[in-house]
């Protein structure tokens, strides 16, 4: 990863971050459109269990600068890590 591509990742997950501070913790519920979006980057990923601010996050990976490779890479990692199923949550069990 180059420097430019970290700095993009620094300022996606500060976004998030704060997205999630100041969130109201009012129900968002993802739409059928933002759910088939992030499918789109992951066909087989079970998105039932992922929580609002989850799919937040998702989507704003998906609507961040970069090569559509790189998002791909980025949502599938991340749900990877959201159901458990990451190397790291396997050996730490």
């Amino acid at each position: 990863m180059d420097r430019q591509e970290g700095l993009t990742l620094k300022r996606i997950f500060a976004t998030a971050a704060i997205t999630l501070l100041y969130a109201t913790g009012s129900a968002i519920a993802a739409s059928p459109v933002e759910l088939s979006e992030i499918q789109g980057y992951a066909p087989n990923a079970d998105l039932s269990t992922l929580s609002d601010h989850q799919v937040i996050l998702l989507l704003q990976i998906i609507h961040s600068k970069g090569g559509e490779g790189r998002k791909t890479h980025l949502v599938r990692g991340f749900l990877l890590q959201a159901n458990g199923d990451s190397i790291l949550n396997k050996i730490f069990k």
